[in-house]
């Protein structure tokens, strides 16, 4: 978020350990070759916040267009 400019929100940083830090796991479970069960109610949870989070980015990126935030001076670039 801050290489494109845009704000770190705290809903990121409040998702960021219990729910990002856990689909890396069970990412990183089946590229190993272990079995992962992940109960249904976790993934209900998981689809509710990333959701969420994908909502917040495409907020982000239209008020960063709307304002031209998003450009950087000449300066910031070297």
């Amino acid at each position: 978020m801050l290489g494109l400019g845009l704000r770190y929100l705290p809903e990121f940083e409040i998702a960021e350990k219990p729910v990002i830090d856990a689909l890396v796991q069970v990412r990183n479970n089946l590229a190993h070759g272990e079995w992962q069960i992940v109960s249904e109610t976790a993934y209900d949870d998981w689809i509710v916040w990333i959701d969420r989070l994908m909502e917040l980015v495409c907020q982000e990126i239209e008020n960063a267009a709307s304002c031209s935030s998003y450009r950087r001076a000449l300066t910031q670039l070297a």
